[in-house]
């Protein structure tokens, strides 16, 4: 009941990633994925919102989340695999893409006055200041 729609969720994201203008990064494929889920998102926001309380104050569906998550990063670093991507580049991607997908849906239900599109643009825009080159920083240290 509670993951009743994940796996067509996973489908359709992954199917979007590969569906994504062949022009784009890894990173741009998820961003348009993303995105393609919006309306899907905001029309079951009224069953999500209760459903994410439960899962907060329950920690075997917490673990649940998580291992669903980890079979969505797979199925999303799939599908950049099927885009050419490399594996390992595809899974990085995927995890960190995940991670910036889920920040933007948290922020998104503690402020849904600015569309989920909205979260994700600002997500992945500190995504990418995060990893912006530092001046100064000797990479060759561990």
């Amino acid at each position: 009941m509670f993951f009743d729609r994940e796996e067509a969720f996973r489908a359709t994201l992954s199917d979007a990633v590969v569906a994504a203008p062949k022009d784009l990064d890894p990173m741009g494929a998820l961003i348009c994925a993303f995105g393609s889920v919006q309306g899907l998102l905001e029309a079951n926001r009224p069953v999500t919102e209760p459903r994410r309380a439960v899962i907060a104050q329950t920690p075997a569906l917490q673990e649940r989340v998580l291992t669903k998550t980890a079979g969505l990063i797979e199925a999303l670093a799939e599908a950049l695999r099927r885009r050419g991507v490399e594996k390992g580049v595809a899974t990085l991607a995927a995890q960190v893409g995940m991670a910036a997908f889920g920040y933007a849906a948290s922020a998104w239900f503690a402020d849904p006055s600015s569309g989920l599109d909205a979260h994700l643009a600002r997500a992945f825009d500190a995504l990418q200041a995060l990893s912006s080159p530092t001046r100064g920083v000797d990479r060759e240290r561990p």
